[in-house]
């Protein structure tokens, strides 16, 4: 047996009832940016950071918010091309 979601309530069901809305809004955005490449790269990750920030710039996908994941990319990049060398 196949459940249907329930519909979703009214701004104005919702005063009436005193509730709040726990739907997902569809109009979250958040406004593109270019995060700051931390001083302490290495080389490697630094030409990463490089090659990446402004691919996804352009995309207007990077944002502020996406600092850390791209200096987690960036230096497990820069590990794994260092330990890619080291095996051939």
């Amino acid at each position: 047996m196949t459940t249907m979601p329930t519909p979703k309530k009214s701004e104005f069901l919702h005063s009436l009832t005193g509730t709040k809305s726990q739907a997902v809004s569809d109009d979250v955005s958040f406004p593109a940016g270019r995060p700051k490449m931390p001083a302490d790269l290495p080389s490697l990750a630094e030409a990463e950071w490089r090659r990446l920030a402004p691919k996804l710039g352009k995309r207007k996908t990077l944002t502020k918010a996406d600092a850390s994941a791209l200096e987690i990319h960036c230096r497990m990049y820069s590990r794994w091309r260092k330990v890619s060398d080291l095996a051939e």
